[in-house]
């Protein structure tokens, strides 16, 4: 599983004044391979070096340095402008530097390139609500759902987005579902249980923080949870 990464924060107030809880929005991983620059043996030249230059921007990346990264990746951008691995990829790293409005034209083209890329569809969502542009962040997360179902990160950011629209028993629904996919997620226990508290159903919100704090005993946040509810 790949490490997580805070984009944006959305934070629900329990009923009672009590803390307030927030959880990231996450995107999809970095593709490290060009698959679809294929065409000839000059292509194939080509592609060794695009691959070559994506590889050494993801390593970047990892190493946190992004602006590094984004220089690296735009070289294999120029020479495959038809391939949507590269763009994908810069506009992942413009959405890990919080640069979600230049994320958006790169996650475009990738889309026009690949209409099936569920995770260009995932990544525009959580750019469009970072923007506060809940409508069309659903609608690309509706997409990213149809196009990749079993896919736990659509389901855990569209509960952000339904929570972000106070569609509370949608959100749950979808926090509920991504955890059938991936049971130990603990953003995810977390988040439903933000919005159980913010329900007022304490038991529900009690049961996935005792969840999260057997998942992860270091989290801080599972653990004071369970301080204020007792318990």
């Amino acid at each position: 599983m790949w490490a997580r990464t805070i984009f944006a924060i959305m934070s629900f107030v329990a009923t009672d004044g009590a803390s307030t809880f927030a959880f990231p929005a996450e995107p999809a991983q970095d593709v490290p391979s060009s698959p679809t620059f294929r065409e000839s043996p000059a292509s194939n030249t080509t592609a060794s070096v695009v691959a070559k230059h994506t590889h050494r921007a993801i390593h970047l990346a990892q190493e946190g340095k992004l602006a590094a990264a984004i220089e690296e990746i735009s070289h294999a951008v120029d020479l495959a402008p038809t391939d949507f691995v590269p763009i994908y990829n810069r506009a992942n790293f413009y959405l890990r530097l919080g640069e979600f409005t230049w994320a958006i034209p790169d996650l475009n083209t990738a889309i026009e390139l690949n209409p099936n890329f569920a995770l260009a569809f995932l990544n525009r969502g959580i750019a469009y609500s970072n923007l506060g542009q809940l409508d069309k962040a659903l609608d690309d997360l509706n997409h990213a759902e149809r196009l990749d179902p079993s896919a736990s990160l659509v389901f855990y950011n569209r509960a952000i987005v339904r929570g972000r629209r106070r569609d509370f028993d949608l959100a749950i629904a979808d926090f509920t579902t991504g955890l059938k996919i991936e049971p130990s997620d603990v953003p995810a226990l977390l988040g439903r249980a933000v919005v159980y508290e913010t329900l007022g159903n304490t038991d529900l919100a009690r049961d996935d923080y005792r969840a999260a704090a057997a998942a992860d005993p270091t989290n801080a946040a599972a653990a004071q949870a369970l301080i204020r509810l007792g318990r």
